[in-house]
C-alpha cells in the first residue's frame, strides 16, 4: 500500500505535490495553413508564369556507355559475344548497345572514369568515406571492371583522411619502464 504525504514531507518532488494555484492555462495549436504562412513572408501565387522541369539523369552511366562504344577492350568483348564465346557467357549486350557483366555495367578501361566512379563512392558526403570492403560491396551492385577489388584497394590507401584515420594495429615497442622512487632528505 502506498501512502501520499503532500508538500514537504515529501522527499522526491512530483507531479501531485504541485500547487493548485499555479497558473494553467490551456495551450491550442496554431496550424498555418500555406496561404497563411505565405502572407506572413509577404509572399503571393502568381496566375500566370512558367513552369520549369528539373529532370535528373544519371550522368556516371551516360559516361560509362559513351566509354563502352569508344573502347577496343569492349569491342573484343562484344566480338566474343557474337562468337559465342564460353569466356562471354556471363556478359550481354542491351538493346541500346551497352554491355552488361550479369546485371552490372561494365566499365572499359578509362583510368579518368574509374578514379571519377571511385571518387562518387567514396568522397561522397553521403558515403562519408567507406573502408575497402564496403566501398567494394557497394559498387559491385552496379559496376564491373576487371581487378576491382585490388583497385579499391589501391585508391583507399592513396586516401589522405582515411590514412589518418585509421587505427594502429602495431604492436607496443614493449612494456614501459618504472622510474626510481626519489628518496627525500
Amino acid at each position: 500500500m502506498i501512502h501520499y504525504h503532500p508538500g514537504k514531507a515529501n522527499v522526491v518532488a512530483d507531479a501531485l505535490s504541485r500547487k493548485t494555484s499555479c497558473n494553467c492555462t490551456s495551450a491550442t495549436s496554431l496550424h498555418a495553413t500555406l496561404c497563411q504562412e505565405m502572407e506572413r513572408l509577404n509572399l503571393s501565387i502568381v496566375s500566370e508564369g512558367t513552369l520549369a522541369n528539373v529532370a535528373l539523369t544519371p550522368t556516371l552511366r551516360d559516361q560509362v556507355v559513351t566509354a563502352q562504344k569508344n573502347n577496343t577492350g569492349m569491342e573484343k568483348i562484344r566480338q566474343r559475344l557474337m562468337e559465342n564465346d564460353p569466356r562471354a557467357v556471363c556478359f550481354y549486350q542491351d538493346s541500346e548497345g551497352v554491355l552488361w557483366f550479369d546485371n552490372r555495367l561494365v566499365v572499359p578501361k578509362d583510368l579518368e572514369l574509374r578514379k571519377q566512379i571511385l571518387d562518387e563512392a567514396h568522397l561522397s558526403r553521403y558515403s562519408i568515406h567507406p573502408a575497402s570492403n564496403k566501398m567494394y560491396q557497394d559498387l559491385k551492385q552496379r559496376f564491373w571492371w576487371t581487378r576491382m577489388k585490388r583497385e579499391i584497394a589501391r585508391y583507399l590507401s592513396e586516401c589522405d583522411t582515411c590514412q589518418r584515420v585509421k587505427a594502429s594495429h602495431l604492436r607496443s615497442a614493449g612494456p614501459l619502464q618504472s622510474l626510481s622512487i626519489p628518496s627525500w632528505k
